[in-house]
């Protein structure tokens, strides 16, 4: 009675084996492509085909390799890397003062140098810009107006892009607001300060666009000023945002 047990007890073994083979052959050649053959044959009690190994030597692998198969698409999500030839964010400064009407508001182009998109269950977004790449794109001024902004702004009174090459953003949570629009917060590194800030972004026409607000002083940059402060520009700036990923 105990052999008839134990070869039914077998059977039943050799038969489960028989089915996550097939079953993960029949996922994987659907999802990912050739399976590694040891996986793919056995026959009855038999061993492997390909391998000349018992069916009990390769269960653990195969379950797992099932289990792995039949989770939700979303855990298979990867993190996409984000189209710099396309993407650009562009600062938008103010000016301010009692002569404000002689002074210029300033648009900038900052290029992001490299990033990423996690779009899976846990979403995470992260970028860095070269801050000796941002320019001063106003085509209100002259040639020589347009090349002094840009001075001033590299220099020590600004970005001081020596000291501080590089300005990065990284995510801290990422809330859903409805259908394509989301409220990404995390942390700004700027002028070696690091900030939290908080963005609203919407998907549109294959681009997560929105736009985010900042003061400068808060990170340690004080607002430019010139003819004893009568021209200055305002602290708080805003940010506008294009992104869009790699195909």
């Amino acid at each position: 009675m105990q052999m008839r047990m134990e070869s039914i007890g077998d059977e039943a073994t050799s038969q489960l084996y028989i089915y996550l083979c097939e079953l993960a052959a029949a996922l994987n050649s659907f999802i990912l492509g050739p399976l590694d053959a040891r996986f793919l044959f056995a026959t009855g009690r038999s061993k492997c085909k390909t391998c000349s190994i018992r069916p009990g030597a390769h269960m653990k692998q195969i379950m797992i390799m099932v289990m792995g198969l039949m989770l939700p698409v979303d855990t298979y999500a990867e993190q996409r890397t984000i189209d710099t030839q396309r993407s650009v964010l562009t600062i938008r400064v103010y000016k301010a003062g009692l002569f404000s009407a002689f002074g210029h508001d300033h648009n900038i182009t900052a290029p992001i140098a490299r990033g990423s998109i996690d779009d899976s269950e846990n979403p995470a977004v992260e970028l860095w810009v070269d801050s000796g790449k941002l320019r001063v794109v106003d085509t209100d001024l002259s040639a020589k107006d347009r090349a002094e902004v840009q001075k001033t702004m590299e220099g020590p009174e600004v970005l001081d892009v020596r000291q501080f090459a590089e300005i990065r953003f990284r995510s801290t949570s990422v809330e859903k607001l409805a259908a394509n629009r989301w409220t990404v917060r995390g942390d700004l590194d700027l002028h070696g300060q690091r900030r939290p800030v908080a963005a609203q972004i919407a998907e549109r026409q294959g681009a997560y666009v929105g736009s985010v607000t900042l003061k400068q002083r808060d990170f340690g940059i004080s607002p430019v000023s010139v003819a004893g402060g009568t021209v200055k520009v305002k602290d708080q700036i805003k940010i506008d945002i294009e992104i869009y990923l790699t195909r």
